[in-house]
């Protein structure tokens, strides 16, 4: 459990680890147990065959494996993650010459993100955060579903007419988002093309959340506000 005494009252994140490699494995789980910013419970098994008998006990927040396990690959293993979980952090740890099968992974699995090995402490206890809070985010602010890309974008030109009003210190410390779902993926497309087309709206972030197309918009810094200007 991190040694953080400020976390006491936090949410218990519950993390499986698969490796088939006994070393690794507890290297792996002394790691994220150390990671410092969440509250953590982390389970340890040595196949995938374990993992999907733990995936069916309960639900991870996050699920982190080794690409070559005894049985199916981690890949497949996180592919089967994303279907029966999608709200579930999946990442992959991968050797050199597997890399360009991580890519493809990011892709065919949606892993959220991939670690190469020989890997290093703090950058994987980085790593882990990075994940564990954008899921937090996610979570604490759901996005609001659309089907229309014009009803989206006359969200978005409210925030826009705001944007004089606002203080310097408000855009710089807040950026003001806005949150939008989409089930079509040709819906979030379009949507995504008429943002990028604004000067002064930037797209903050896109993710898939429970097999749902989302992107956050946040409102850039206008010009005269930037530093130098």
């Amino acid at each position: 459990m991190p040694e953080d005494e400020g976390n006491e009252n936090r949410r218990i994140y519950r993390i499986l680890v698969v490796d088939d490699e006994k070393e690794t494995l507890k290297a792996l789980c002394s790691t994220i147990e150390r990671a410092g910013q969440f509250r953590s419970e982390v389970v340890a098994v040595e196949s995938s065959e374990r993992a999907l008998a733990e995936l069916e006990k309960q639900e991870f927040d996050l699920v982190l494996s080794d690409n070559r396990l005894p049985g199916i690959s981690g890949i497949e293993l996180l592919t089967r993650v994303r279907e029966n979980s999608p709200s579930t952090v999946r990442m992959l740890i991968t050797g050199f010459s597997d890399l360009d099968t991580a890519r493809q992974a990011l892709y065919e699995a949606d892993v959220n993100n991939y670690i190469e090995k020989p890997w290093n402490i703090d950058e994987l206890r980085i790593i882990v955060n990075a994940a564990l809070s954008r899921k937090e985010e996610r979570e604490a602010t759901r996005a609001t579903e659309y089907d229309s890309v014009a009803e989206a974008l006359m969200q978005v030109r409210e925030l826009q007419a705001e944007i004089p009003n606002m203080a310097h210190e408000t855009i710089l410390t807040d950026r003001p988002k806005l949150r939008f779902e989409f089930d079509s993926w040709r819906e979030f497309n379009k949507f995504t093309f008429e943002i990028k087309k604004l000067g002064n709206i930037g797209i903050f972030d896109v993710y898939n959340f429970e097999n749902k197309y989302v992107i956050v918009v946040s409102v850039n810094l206008p010009t005269h506000m930037r530093v130098g200007k």
